[in-house]
């Protein structure tokens, strides 16, 4: 009698282009049977879209406990962050971020780089590192060259890119799943990132979810005159926020009681639709915290559509938060 094995999960973990509806992914996944891979592959994806690097230390937690993948590829090439102050210096730590999550987890991981068309391919320093990275932990990582008729904009594939994009992750996954599998080493990082879910604060059954491209919260509502007060389960650090962006978000005020406060505004000018909206702030430390939804309606134009100046509605999604970690632990990239 035949035993079936169980299929790997693996999770690609990427930006606009692992989002696309009926991209690389999905072709990729109707090519697994018959690409006589040396296991069964159940493929899954978490698309990131309007994300950067910088944005995924404090959720790959997160999407890791969420997705329980057996595997992960990170396509984290894509994003337009190259031209960000010192984005070649702060990606060492992002990476480590990314593996030191897959090394807790006993994951075996892979770089998978697609192109854009205003990079110098030849000579990206995001592939070099990458590159670099794989190579001294021993992870499989591909490098996707462009090439004509890939692109029908500067990142996103036509037709003939999918099909392009969809043999490469074929063959890295082919590298991925092949015995033996190899799991990243601890590397040395100075402090480690997270988020606090406002489904932890959440009554069974309250609250909004919402969902794009695998990325899944459930929200706090959030009305101008109704600050919501959480108490967290022991003093933290917060980074940032997380919320929705779309047609009635605003500015929303994070307050320590009687204490530090910032204010940040989940809107810009593509807010004529509604997409997760990661947000950065000053550190600070908290036990307790009162969030509000200012009244006011951002003064930022849309690009398209009619504003709606109706009254400003919130939507929570996460916390930020940090803690600091043995930097003399791990390897050095």
């Amino acid at each position: 009698m035949t035993v079936e094995s169980k299929a790997m999960r693996v999770l690609v973990l990427g930006f606009s282009v692992t989002a696309e509806k009926n991209g690389y992914v999905e072709a990729a996944a109707e090519r697994l049977a018959a690409d006589g891979l040396p296991r069964p592959i159940d493929l899954r994806k978490v698309g990131l879209g309007g994300f950067h690097p910088s944005n995924l230390p404090p959720l790959i937690d997160y999407i890791l406990d969420r997705e329980k993948p057996d595997a992960v590829v990170f396509e984290i090439a894509t994003s337009s962050f190259r031209n960000q102050t010192n984005a070649d210096l702060n990606h060492p730590p992002i990476l480590a971020a990314l593996l030191n999550a897959c090394h807790t987890r006993n994951l075996p991981c892979a770089f998978l780089d697609l192109p854009r068309t205003d990079v110098e391919f030849a000579t990206d320093w995001v592939v070099t590192q990458h590159g670099d990275a794989c190579r001294q932990l021993g992870l499989p990582h591909a490098a996707v060259a462009p090439s004509e008729g890939m692109f029908k904009d500067v990142v996103h594939p036509t037709p003939d890119g999918i099909a392009t994009l969809s043999d490469a992750l074929l063959a890295l996954l082919r590298d991925l799943v092949a015995e033996p599998l190899i799991v990243p080493k601890a590397i040395a990082a100075s402090g480690r990132q997270s988020c606090f879910a406002f489904s932890r604060v959440l009554a069974p059954g309250a609250g909004r979810r919402f969902e794009r491209a695998g990325l899944e919260f459930t929200c706090a509502e959030l009305h101008p005159g109704q600050p919501l007060h959480i108490k967290l389960p022991q003093p933290t650090r917060i980074i940032g926020l997380m919320a929705i962006a779309g047609p009635r978000s605003g500015q929303i005020r994070v307050a320590v009681p009687q204490g530090e406060a910032r204010t940040v505004q989940p809107y810009d000018p593509y807010c004529y639709y509604e997409r997760m909206y990661p947000m950065r702030m000053a550190p600070f430390m908290a036990s307790e915290l009162v969030l509000q939804q200012l009244p006011g309606v951002p003064e930022v134009d849309l690009l398209k559509g009619e504003k709606d100046t109706g009254p400003r509605i919130g939507y929570l999604a996460a916390l930020f938060t940090s803690y600091d970690t043995d930097p003399a632990q791990g390897l050095k990239l």
